[in-house]
């Protein structure tokens, strides 16, 4: 199911992004590259997940309150909280802004109160604008290109930008499915996973409410499950919602960016496959 994305006065040009700014050979889903190794929990991680156990660890604190966790990438009081709110939630509104250190390893994941991982079924998405030398020219494009275009011409930049250099569908669902075997409970930079075109929903909406809010439109991130023509499937997805009133449901994996306040069958259609992680229809 595709909505065409009309009446875009500009050109994203991703191509020309990822020969000039990046300046990086994309190396397929060659994740070994990335140091990968198969890594299932070891049996401390699993009787911490059961017993919901706590690692005790005395990380080196800064005065701003952040800290050097164990994993490669610095945390924040922030993010830990943000991280933990989207855990517990499966949802980050319009004032959640995703700051450094956010971190997303799915919806068994455990986390210390430092933001170490303790447990995850797949890879630990996460965000180091320190590090993620892709994200930081992603960024820098960004802010260049959208800058001065209009609220819905910047809904509109992001959509069609996050959807081309996502990588090929097919491919990228085959190379996400290698990511989270082989780098399973490990930290690996959201840059780093479009820069390999492994991008499925999880790091698409992600990467949305991150590019959404340095561009000041009204993000907010949201987990549910889609039930569509192949069946129930955990799902993320975006809204953005105009200064104008009205609301969109931002979907880059499914190609839709469409206009929630028009009622019409079509939309009504598409917004109930939409559902919480409880399977409760989330537009009504």
């Amino acid at each position: 199911m595709k909505i065409i994305v009309s009446n875009v006065n500009y050109v994203v040009n991703s191509s020309a992004f990822k020969r000039t700014v990046l300046r990086t050979k994309t190396s397929g889903h060659d994740w070994t590259q990335l140091s990968c190794s198969t890594r299932k929990p070891s049996l401390l991680q699993r009787i911490k997940k059961i017993f919901g156990l706590r690692q005790k660890i005395n990380p080196k604190r800064f005065a701003d309150g952040s800290h050097t966790p164990k994993g490669p990438y610095a945390a924040s009081v922030k993010s830990v909280q943000t991280s933990d709110k989207y855990l517990k939630y499966g949802y980050l509104s319009e004032n959640d802004r995703i700051v450094n250190g956010f971190r997303e390893g799915g919806r068994n994941a455990s986390f210390t109160k430092f933001g170490d991982t303790l447990y995850a079924d797949r890879e630990v998405i996460t965000v180091d604008l320190e590090k993620d030398v892709y994200l930081q020219n992603l960024l820098k494009y960004v802010r260049k290109s959208a800058t001065s275009l209009s609220e819905k011409s910047k809904m509109q930049f992001l959509f069609k930008l996050i959807r081309d250099i996502g990588g090929d569908s097919k491919a990228a669902f085959k190379g996400s499915n290698m990511l989270a075997k082989n780098r399973q409970a490990q930290e690996v930079l959201l840059g780093k996973i479009f820069e390999h075109e492994c991008a499925v929903c999880r790091h698409k909406s992600i990467l949305a409410k991150l590019l959404g809010d340095e561009l000041g439109l009204n993000t907010r991130l949201i987990r549910g499950n889609l039930n569509d023509i192949v069946g129930e499937n955990a799902h993320i997805w975006n809204e953005i919602k105009l200064s104008n009133g009205k609301k969109y449901l931002f979907d880059v994996q499914q190609g839709v960016l469409m206009d929630m306040t028009n009622k019409n069958a079509s939309n009504n259609y598409i917004l109930s496959m939409y559902f919480t992680p409880d399977f409760r229809q989330v537009y009504k």
